[in-house]
């Protein structure tokens, strides 16, 4: 059934929307219940002529995001079955910024087509990472913000045949079944608060969302920062790099570990490697080691480097392994060029990262990354490490990267671990399509540039 606003839109045209140019298929996901939702979403629209709404009773379960699921899915069935280029999924929280016009969105709708986009989100709540298309569009890896997207058609297929179940939720979902994802430059779509939420019961906190699309701004704002500050350097640096001979370098790496711990598969790790000089560090109890004793652990390594005086560290954990892609060549590379990029962090592989964005080909500056069991510490970053106080209830891998915002993870990752190789490969894979985004958006940007 049509609503009255649908039906005054289509009244005062005296056509239908699917033959009428520049009209946009919209359907709005709301409970029957929830008639507060109903009446804000309908003055949201009122008056928008470019918009040809309809108002679809969600379904109901007691697991929110799957009533969510089914609703998009039963709108993508319809969009399917009518042959729409694509629909406009919104739901009843929904507000239009000031940044919005008619004009702006079709022009983004057109921009996505043309980049082969399967989804184009209004606003994102949170990113994990993101790349600049062109001044209307950003490529987005995962994100949260699914109150305002645009479903293209030759994706339509995929969601209705997707899989979705207890704990997933519609924004990883779309997000892991498609590379064409894309968000718009300004912000054209909000939620209201409106004291709960039907899905996600965080949002239910006043201030919450808010807060949650102020952080996405803020994060966008930052990789634009961070991103042309490396632009600008990446001559720079390049010229600043000298010659060097490869045979004449030795790293020191510490390996942690707990007393009574079997050294032999760490030691054949790094068998045959002359280009390491390996020290053990062991710290905590016989099969205990609390966050403390890990603590005091890379101190012991970071104290040690200052008084010998090292340009740099290597702090490993004893279940590190390399891959495949390792080679001395590849990491002193990355060592050397990273140094004269001034960062304090060197990351070779992680379990999870956070905010990555492109600095030099293969090497991401990342707002974060989790467990990394081969991480290189520069000279300059000792004394901060040092000087950190730290308890039992801080974790020092979460600690270490908020002491510096100058970190950087290289890809193809040279580092994994022998306890968590599954993860850690489901972390390249998310990394690869991020590469893959790079090579398509970033670097042919940056062709009048020298290459690092």
């Amino acid at each position: 059934m049509k609503t009255s606003l649908e039906s005054g839109l289509l009244h005062h045209h005296n056509i239908h929307f699917t033959v009428m140019k520049n009209i946009i298929p919209t359907r709005i996901i709301n409970l029957k219940h929830r008639t507060d939702r109903r009446e804000h979403i309908e003055k949201e629209f009122a008056g928008r002529a470019e918009f040809s709404i309809e108002v679809i009773e969600a379904c109901e379960h007691h697991i929110g995001a799957i009533g969510l699921w089914q609703s998009i899915c039963g709108i993508i069935s319809t969009a399917s079955q009518k042959d729409w280029p694509y629909v406009l999924i919104c739901e009843d929280d929904h507000q239009f910024t000031t940044e919005y016009s008619p004009d702006y969105l079709l022009d983004c709708i057109t921009e996505c087509e043309t980049e082969g986009g399967d989804v184009l989100l209004g606003a994102v709540s949170w990113f994990d990472s993101a790349l600049p298309v062109n001044d209307k569009l950003y490529w987005v890896a995962r994100f949260t913000g699914t109150q305002f997207m645009i479903i293209y058609r030759k994706f339509y297929e995929k969601i209705l045949s997707a899989d979705f179940g207890v704990g997933d939720n519609a924004d990883y979902k779309i997000a892991a079944l498609t590379t064409g994802k894309y968000f718009m430059s300004k912000p054209v779509s909000t939620q209201i608060y409106f004291g709960y939420s039907d899905v996600t019961a965080r949002n239910a906190q006043e201030g919450r969302l808010e807060e949650l699309f102020s952080d996405s701004v803020n994060g966008i704002d930052m990789l634009d920062i961070v991103s042309n500050y490396y632009q600008k350097e990446i001559n720079d640096v390049q010229k600043k790099i000298p010659d060097y001979d490869l045979s004449q370098i030795c790293l020191p790496v510490f390996i942690i570990t707990q007393p009574e711990t079997n050294r032999d598969r760490i030691i054949q790790e790094f068998s045959r490697k002359p280009e390491f000089e390996v020290f053990f560090i062991e710290t905590g109890k016989k099969d205990e080691c609390t966050n403390i004793d890990r603590w005091e652990g890379i101190r012991e390594a970071a104290r040690t480097g200052k008084e010998r005086d090292e340009d740099l560290i290597i702090i490993c954990n004893d279940n590190h392994i390399f891959t495949t892609d390792y080679s001395k060549e590849y990491l002193f590379d990355h060592i050397i060029k990273a140094h004269y990029q001034g960062i304090d962090l060197l990351l070779t592989g992680c379990r999870s990262f956070y905010r990555a964005i492109p600095v030099a080909p293969s090497r991401y500056w990342v707002a974060g990354g989790t467990a990394a069991p081969f991480l290189v510490l520069f000279k300059k970053f000792y004394d901060k490490l040092l000087e950190e106080s730290f308890d039992e209830n801080v974790k020092p891998a979460e600690l270490i990267n908020e002491l510096t915002f100058n970190k950087m993870l290289i890809y193809p990752f040279i580092s994994s671990s022998v306890d968590d190789q599954s993860i850690f490969e489901e972390t390249r894979i998310k990394f690869a399509e991020l590469e893959a985004a790079s090579n398509r958006y970033f670097w042919p940007q940056l062709q009048h540039t020298v290459a690092i």
